[in-house]
């Protein structure tokens, strides 16, 4: 009878409607994984036609990455002006570098009130890239996403002898475990304003009471002063400042904690996934222009006997990327949904069951 559909018909029918609709749902997400790609290359698109990478950095000093230069140090080292002053230093020359495979100028705007304040600069967009030396935190990382480290450092503690010692006196025995012992009511820490070290004093440290100070290595001055008992501190930092300043190692002692680093890393906005993997591609390509021992020499070459640690691997830090071959994919399902569109209208033709008494 006119009209009807075989079994075989409808069967292949419903098949080819299951697969047209999942078709369609690929063919959506792989529009927008375009529009992804496409939004993220925006970033490097505006920097290029700017022709300079802006880069915010906290307006202070931190030694080695970003400092004032006295005339002591490597002539052939990148330099940026501040107000008069030559800036150098490690994120100093990672900049520059970043600039320099861009093709474009660099504008590095220490404008920056606290480390934070550098995340704040590139989350709303006021900075193409945060570099200074910034520690990768979770509170961070809710504003900016971070490159792959390009330096790691052992963390621990500076403490008074002194202070300790008559805090504590019997107690003192317990030093193998520090970080339960310092987890005490009596315990002040002095730590640097606005940056990683306070946050992770107050996670490490509940019990303690924390000291915001002012100023690069404010913290273990308080210590050595006796406002404090300790400040949490990197390794290369507690190193610098003891070779800088002999004597404090008198009144000072560090103290390692085995389990936690400070990992240092670029910050980028979350929208810009492509300038975050071009980022990682040069800090990747680029592993002497970071090398701390390197650095050293450049910088303090009487210092450069520090033991520090560079990142070896960046396994755990995958690069974000576009998928391969996105174009090729949206073609192949285009062609796919026209092939099944007409294969659809050719089995929604009428069916005629065959009736052997009906004349021709």
């Amino acid at each position: 009878m006119p009209g009807k559909m075989s079994p075989l018909q409808h069967g292949v029918r419903m098949l080819c409607a299951s697969v047209l609709l999942t078709l369609i749902l690929v063919f959506s997400t792989s529009l927008g994984s375009a529009e992804t790609v496409s939004t993220n290359s925006d970033a490097i698109q505006r920097i290029t036609s700017r022709g300079r990478l802006i880069v915010s950095q906290f307006r202070g000093s931190e030694p080695l990455f970003f400092f004032e230069d006295t005339g002591t140090t490597d002539r052939s080292v990148p330099v940026v002006m501040d107000h008069g002053k030559r800036i150098i230093g490690v994120d100093i020359s990672l900049a520059r570098t970043i600039a320099d495979f861009l093709g474009v100028d660099l504008d590095v705007q220490r404008t920056a009130q606290s480390f934070n304040a550098v995340c704040e600069d590139v989350a709303a967009g006021r900075a193409d890239l945060g570099i200074s030396a910034l520690s990768i935190t979770p509170e961070r990382a809710l504003m900016v996403r971070f490159s792959v480290p390009y330096a790691t450092f052992p963390m621990g503690v500076i403490i008074n002898r002194k202070h300790a010692a008559e805090m504590f006196s019997l107690r003192l025995r317990y030093w193998d475990h520090p970080q339960l012992f310092l987890n005490n009511t009596e315990v002040v820490f002095a730590q640097q304003q606005g940056t990683a070290q306070e946050a992770l004093a107050g996670q490490l440290f509940p019990q303690a009471t924390i000291l915001p100070t002012r100023g690069t290595n404010s913290g273990p001055m308080a210590v050595a002063e006796g406002k404090a008992l300790a400040t949490l501190i990197s390794q290369y930092d507690s190193e610098y400042l003891l070779k800088a300043d002999p004597e404090l190692g008198v009144e000072l002692k560090w103290i390692a904690f085995p389990d936690e680093t400070d990992n240092l890393a670029v910050a980028v906005s979350p929208a810009n996934a492509h300038l975050l993997a071009f980022v990682n591609v040069v800090i990747s390509r680029n592993k002497a222009l970071t090398d701390i021992d390197t650095a050293l020499e450049h910088y303090y070459p009487e210092f450069s006997d520090a033991e520090v640690t560079t990142p070896q691997s960046d396994s755990a830090y995958a690069l974000p990327h576009a998928p391969p071959g996105s174009l090729l994919s949206i073609a192949v399902t285009g062609v796919a949904f026209v092939i099944l569109l007409v294969l659809w209208r050719w089995l929604s033709r009428p069916y005629t069951a065959f009736d052997p008494k009906e004349k021709p």
